[in-house]
């Protein structure tokens, strides 16, 4: 398949290249039309490569960052674009044959865990903390806001406290926490503490219960998995090594006791006058620690259009410095998501009753599923009906944004994600449990097909273009060449399956053959994106 797809392959039902050059064993021969050669197959060659589909192996590690949300905060809809692009990413690259290592990048410090830090100490509520963190956290978060609003000056004891914070970090201040998560007050634990170390064990305390949190509650949604999960707090001495070392180059240089770096896109800062450094630092030292750890060939951040000016700085300056990694760090920048209301394309927003945080769109998707598989499934049991409403109302969010090329905005329509009309993860899923039943009424061993027909054969050849996508998503690094392929098999077969009848049919071997082929590549095809096939819809 890579020979075609040198060639510049397109395929829609037929399949035509550009050149006309040395060609794999399954291409019986080329026929001219216009500038282009039509791709006429060897139909049994073709069924070869499908019974026996190829393994990949690449020998390139590629470090995917992705999702990247914020402690003490749920994720929002920038999280929730970037997990469903990185993810079916990862899971596409190393089907091809990459060695991929994810990482989520946690905002684990910054000066709003100073805000944060002291919200807790003037309002925070040790219960609701280990009842619903994420939610207790945010509404602290909410309140400093909004009385920052009434007091400027709570500011300067935010600042306080994060400096604290701060030098208990780079002093290497470790307090094990985990008796707070075995039961202990929060109050014991505090006591006889400096308050160094006290702000260290809140912001400790704040940052794995949010990572506990995510791992067993919003993870398993997405079906998100990562092989490294650090974040800022884990460079922060090694940021301020890199700030003066690329002082000592000549790279960056002094500025009123800050140390910056003059770039095409603007000033960068390295470290601030005080000696504290910057998110942009500690991306620098991190790129610099992966690449001694990994040895990667290409380092992708899956990150907001909005950070573009970020990236841009972050690779000039180690181009400027010479590191060699430079030229393998790649910024997979994506648009906004927005969403349709009767008063016209908005982001989304709290007012108004809209959906804000990844969390909200993903329940209001499994209500609507199970508000749908209710009505024709009122006789199945509760606990089957909600476990297929998630596969559902999940795949449908997951499809609505991964369909898309990365760069574009999208404009969200819950008329429309969760209907069978129209490009959705559930006409692909209707698909793949039509094409499960009909396996289920075949009751023998499903074997080789033999001289197929024209619409037999027209499926087949769809079905082989699968290869050919997953190494097009790849090379792209666009999830959304697959989701769209995997709408268009679901049209064909379902073309096929309303023209042709399976079982009883003359022709049934053939038939039931493309049927399992079809229903294997479906449920794959959208087991890389990150969505599972229902047992019923």
């Amino acid at each position: 398949m890579r020979e075609l797809l040198d060639n510049r392959l397109q395929f829609n039902g037929e399949a035509y290249i550009i050149k006309d050059s040395p060609l794999p064993s399954y291409v019986k021969e080329l026929e001219k039309v216009g500038h282009k050669y039509r791709v006429i197959f060897d139909i049994e060659k073709v069924i070869d490569y499908l019974e026996n589909p190829p393994t990949y192996k690449k020998n390139q590690t590629y470090v995917l960052d992705y999702f990247s949300p914020n402690i003490g905060k749920p994720p929002h809809v920038g999280n929730l674009r970037s997990a469903i692009i990185g993810n079916p990413l990862k899971n596409i690259l190393r089907k091809v044959g990459y060695n991929v290592i994810s990482i989520n990048w946690w905002g684990d410090f910054g000066t709003q865990f100073g805000e944060l830090i002291y919200a807790f100490k003037t309002k925070g509520d040790e219960k609701e903390l280990r009842k619903n963190p994420i939610k207790h956290l945010f509404e602290l978060y909410t309140w400093f806001n909004r009385e920052l609003e009434k007091n400027p000056e709570i500011k300067n004891y935010a600042r306080e406290e994060f400096k604290y914070l701060e030098e208990a970090m780079y002093k290497g201040i470790q307090i094990d926490v985990s008796p707070f998560f075995e039961g202990k007050p929060l109050s014991e634990l505090l006591k006889n503490k400096t308050r160094e170390e006290q702000n260290y064990i809140l912001w400790k305390i704040f940052r794995e219960i949010t990572i506990k949190y995510m791992r067993e509650q919003f993870y398993p949604k997405l079906k998100l998995e990562f092989d490294e999960e650090s974040g800022e707090s884990f460079f922060l001495k090694k940021a301020k090594e890199v700030a003066k070392e690329l002082l000592e180059k000549g790279v960056a240089e002094e500025d009123k006791n800050s140390i910056i770096v003059r770039t095409p896109y603007g000033v960068a800062l390295l470290l601030k006058s005080d000696g504290t450094t910057l998110y942009l630092t500690r991306d620098l030292a991190a790129a610099i620690e992966h690449y001694e750890k990994y040895k990667f060939d290409k380092k992708i951040y899956v990150v907001a259009n909005e950070q573009s000016q970020h990236f841009n700085q972050l690779i000039y300056i180690a181009k400027k410095a010479n590191y060699p990694f430079a030229d393998k760090l790649y910024h997979l920048k994506f648009g906004l998501l927005l969403l349709k209301t009767e008063e016209g394309v908005k982001k989304f927003s709290t007012r108004k009753g809209r959906a804000v945080f990844a969390e909200d769109i993903l329940e209001k998707a499994y209500e609507l599923a199970k508000e749908e598989i209710l009505k024709r499934n009122k006789d199945k049991p509760l606990e089957e009906i909600e476990k297929n409403a998630k596969i559902i109302g999940y795949g449908a969010v997951i499809y609505a944004i991964v369909r898309y090329d990365p760069k574009k905005d999208i404009i969200f329509d819950w008329d429309k994600i969760l209907s069978l009309n129209g490009k959705t993860s559930v006409f692909i899923q209707y698909s793949a449990v039509r094409a499960k039943h009909i396996l289920d009424k075949y009751n023998k061993p499903i074997e080789r097909p033999n001289n197929l027909e024209k619409d037999e054969e027209r499926l087949l050849l769809w079905l082989f273009y699968y290869y050919a996508v997953l190494e097009e998503s790849a090379r792209k690094l666009k999830p959304n060449i697959l989701a769209e392929y995997l709408y268009n098999l679901a049209e064909e077969f379902n073309r096929f399956y309303e023209k042709n009848r399976v079982i009883g049919s003359n022709r049934e071997k053939e038939r039931v053959w493309l049927v399992n082929k079809t229903y294997q590549i479906l449920k794959e095809g959208l087991n890389l994106l990150g969505i599972d096939v229902p047992t019923f819809m």
